[in-house]
């Protein structure tokens, strides 16, 4: 499989792709809660009021498909350090722990996954970065 990737280059690009999850968390609910409830950095897009695992969000135009098949390889160029640094230097800010946006967060998921999206997973571990 050939991925067309590179990392967003601005802060519209990172509101579009956040944009995108809703529709492609309904396409495969299993995948992306398991996704939601590994990453530590999420985003946070207070305008359309979506969050987003920071990974996935840092890759433009990235579909499912092609996240899933990224992901066991990681190679160095798609690693979650590298997206984390790639994003907060397009955002001009840094992720941090924002204990305010953990209910947010479990709203927004129940409202794609259902009752107890993130049921056993320790809210304490999260890091945001609001757009």
């Amino acid at each position: 499989m050939v991925v067309d990737f590179r990392f967003v280059n601005s802060v519209e690009e990172l509101r579009a792709n956040i944009k995108r999850l809703p529709a492609l968390c309904k396409e495969e609910p299993h995948f992306w809660r398991k996704l939601f409830r590994s990453h530590t950095y999420l985003l946070f897009d207070e305008e359309a009021g979506c969050f987003a695992p920071n990974k996935w969000a840092a890759c433009w135009q990235l579909d499912t498909e092609s996240y899933r098949y990224l992901l066991p390889a990681a190679p160095w160029w798609f690693g979650g350090q590298k997206a984390r640094q790639e994003v907060e230097r397009v955002c001009g800010s840094k992720h941090a722990p924002q204990p305010t946006l953990v209910g947010p967060l479990d709203v927004w998921l129940e409202g794609l996954f259902g009752k107890g999206a993130l049921a056993g997973t320790s809210p304490s571990k999260w890091e945001f970065l609001v757009l």
